[in-house]
C-alpha cells in the first residue's frame, strides 16, 4: 500500500547552503509549500533542524552534489576522526592554498558536537570509501592491460565528441572491434541501444 504523509521535505544540499523544501497540510487537499535555505555551518543546521521541527516534518529525503572529499577535506576528516582538536593555525596548515571558502568560514562549518560515536561512524564510512578506492584502482589497472592491444582503437574512439576513454573502453567490450558482424550501420546502432524503436500501424503510433 502507498504511503501517504502529511508532512515531508527535501533538501537539496550544495556546498555553503541547505535548500529546504516542506510540504504538510490535510491529505485531501492541495499540500501548502514552505521553502528556506540556511547554512551548511553547525549553526545553521541546527536552525534546520529546529525550523522542521516546529513544522512537525516527519520525514526528510536528501540530495547532495557537495565535494568534502579533496585535498583539504580529507586533511580535516582526518584530523577529526584521530580525535585532533583543530585550531585555527593547524587548520591553516591542512587547508590547501587553491581553496576559495575562508579559513574563518571552514572553522565555522566544522565547529560542531563530535562524539565517539560519530568519530566510529565515520571511520566506518571512511574506511569502506577507501576500500571502494582501492578496489576502483584495481579494476582500471586490469581494464588499461586488457586495452593494450586496441590502442588504436581507442583513440579513434575518443577522437569522437562526447566520447571519452572510458567510454571507448565500454564500446569495444559491448561492441568488439570487428564492425563485419554487423549487417549495416542500423544494426550497430540497434545493438548499441542508441536506435530507438518505431511502432506504427495504420497510421498509428504505438507507444
Amino acid at each position: 500500500m502507498e504511503a501517504m504523509i502529511e508532512r515531508c521535505a527535501g533538501l537539496d544540499v550544495h556546498q555553503e547552503t541547505v535548500v529546504a523544501c516542506v510540504l504538510f497540510g490535510p491529505l485531501d487537499k492541495k499540500p501548502k509549500t514552505s521553502i528556506e535555505t540556511f547554512s551548511t555551518t553547525t549553526t545553521g543546521l541546527l536552525a534546520l533542524s529546529d525550523w522542521l521541527a516546529t513544522l512537525q516534518v516527519s520525514d526528510v529525503v536528501m540530495e547532495s552534489i557537495s565535494d568534502i572529499f579533496g585535498v583539504s577535506g580529507r586533511r580535516i576528516l582526518e584530523a577529526i576522526l584521530n580525535g585532533e582538536k583543530i585550531e585555527t593555525d593547524g587548520l591553516r596548515k591542512m587547508v590547501d592554498w587553491r581553496t576559495k571558502a575562508s579559513i574563518t568560514d571552514i572553522a565555522s562549518a566544522i565547529n560542531g558536537r563530535i562524539r565517539r560515536h560519530h568519530r566510529d561512524m565515520l571511520r566506518y564510512h571512511w574506511e569502506h570509501m577507501s576500500y571502494l578506492e582501492k578496489a576502483i584502482e584495481e579494476l582500471e589497472k586490469q581494464i588499461d592491460q586488457l586495452l593494450s592491444p586496441y590502442r588504436k582503437e581507442v583513440e579513434l574512439l575518443d577522437g569522437i565528441p562526447g566520447v571519452n576513454k572510458a567510454a571507448a573502453a565500454t564500446f569495444i567490450a559491448e561492441m568488439g572491434v570487428d564492425m563485419s558482424v554487423f549487417k549495416s550501420a542500423k544494426h550497430l546502432a540497434s545493438w548499441a541501444g542508441v536506435s530507438p524503436g518505431n511502432y506504427e500501424s495504420a497510421g498509428k503510433k504505438n507507444e
